[in-house]
């Protein structure tokens, strides 16, 4: 397939259970901007995905300097910089990697989007709210990594889904440690996850607890959640799911289990399992991608996974995302962290129709 010249469909994958066609392993030249608690992460995604970087940025005062010397050789002969939205203009590149939205306005995002020279890969969601969403269902404007449904486990689940039949509970569980992202990246990968099997969530009831130290009160952005959080998920049909999510999680790990009359289903970053109602495996599989088995850290071979997929050109289209309903459902648990009832996300929407 050749590839795309529209910004908005630059992104497409091929079949996530298969491995991407081979694509050139001469260094691709990226933009980063991340904050300095983030250069391991940063070293790892390099050396996993041939990235040479071309410019390295962040938002703390004076320190890139010192956040390139962290970085080590996968800088050499990278521009420093403490403006992305000039950079982008000024720095050829082939990939921009935003890891954080630290330190760029809001008001600032969309034209760091438009200047970039290439697609856009973020560990952190877009829209930031409710209120930066639109009525009109649009593309993703940058690709959010890593989400679970672009994985490999994701691609075998879907290949039994129709045998397996209707989707009766559903758990969903996911855990980093603050460098690989924040509490909102999340819970916007479960949300998408649950509702992808699921349908629509009618009514959310979400709880939290804050690192110590911090307020408890809930909190006025997305952004701003810190902590944990529990979500319990109704829907219309007859089925329901619960979701546990957190940013103090100090090891990645993501994990899905799902039930119904012919058993249950069990995905994980790298492992794959189906039993049937007396406990029978009936299929499994342990998943050859970048992460597993110890051969690249977790988080850094999920996300170098997807830049590989985001610059081949043999790529199939992306499976399209409900990017407004994903954001509802968010603030609609943030609205039941401070009123502790549920609520709707569909009202919410119904604030941008």
């Amino acid at each position: 397939m050749a590839k795309s010249q529209d910004k908005d469909n630059l992104f497409t994958t091929v079949e996530a259970d298969k491995p991407s066609a081979p694509v050139s392993k001469t260094p691709r030249r990226c933009l980063v901007w991340c904050r300095h608690d983030q250069a391991a992460l940063v070293s790892e995604i390099a050396a996993a995905a041939s990235l040479q970087i071309a410019g390295l940025g962040c938002p703390e005062s004076g320190a890139v300097s010192g956040l390139l010397e962290q970085v080590g050789s996968a800088c050499a002969g990278a521009t420093g910089f403490d403006d992305p939205r000039q950079c982008v203009q000024d720095v050829e590149h082939d990939l921009l990697l935003l890891l954080t939205l630290d330190g760029i306005d809001p008001g600032d995002v969309t034209g760091v989007l438009n200047r970039a020279q290439s697609g856009v890969l973020v560990l952190e969601p877009l829209p930031s709210g409710i209120s930066e969403c639109t009525d009109k269902p649009a593309p993703e404007s940058a690709l959010l990594v890593p989400l679970m449904r672009r994985g490999r486990a994701m691609a075998l689940l879907d290949q039994v889904r129709e045998q397996f039949g209707p989707v009766r509970s559903m758990s969903v569980t996911m855990r980093c440690r603050p460098s690989h992202g924040s509490l909102y990246a999340r819970l916007t990968d479960a949300v998408d996850m649950v509702e992808r099997m699921c349908g629509e969530i009618e009514m959310v009831d979400a709880a939290m607890s804050t690192p110590a130290g911090t307020p408890t009160e809930a909190p006025q952005t997305l952004r701003a959640l810190r902590g944990c959080m529990t979500l319990n998920a109704r829907f219309a049909e007859n089925r329901c799911a619960c979701i546990h999510v957190s940013n103090m999680g100090a090891v990645w790990s993501r994990g899905v289990t799902i039930l119904g009359e012919n058993g249950s289903l069990r995905i994980t970053d790298d492992r794959f399992e189906w039993c049937d109602p007396q406990g029978t495996v009936l299929d499994h599989a342990d998943l050859d991608s970048p992460g597993s088995s110890g051969r690249v850290p977790q988080p850094a071979g999920l996300v170098a996974d997807q830049v590989e997929r985001a610059l081949d050109p043999h790529r199939a289209p992306l499976e399209p995302r409900d990017v407004a309903r994903t954001v509802a459902v968010c603030e609609a648990a943030r609205l039941s962290l401070a009123t502790c009832a549920c609520e709707s996300p569909r009202k919410l929407l119904k604030l941008i129709g």
